[in-house]
């Protein structure tokens, strides 16, 4: 039978986008677009650069890639910059 936590898993692995209602869909779609209008005009920002800076001097193993930015950047902080 499985956990709740299984049995959530399963299903949200078996989900298909064309599963989701169409209002979700379309919620899904403007999101998406909005996430990468904010990103784009926010990645020019000085706030966003020394953020990025801040996360760059404190080191890390580089695997992370933050939009804008060359190189990457250590995991565990770069993960502040998107909460």
């Amino acid at each position: 039978m499985g956990t709740y936590s299984q049995k959530l898993a399963d299903f949200v692995c078996g989900l298909k986008f064309q599963d989701l209602p169409e209002e979700v869909r379309r919620r899904v779609r403007f999101s998406a677009l909005d996430t990468i209008g904010v990103t784009l005009a926010g990645h020019h920002h000085e706030s966003a650069r020394m953020a990025v800076d801040l996360v760059r001097s404190h080191g890390g193993t580089p695997e992370s890639t933050v939009f804008g930015y060359e190189g990457k950047l250590g995991f565990r902080l770069t993960e502040l910059l998107f909460s």
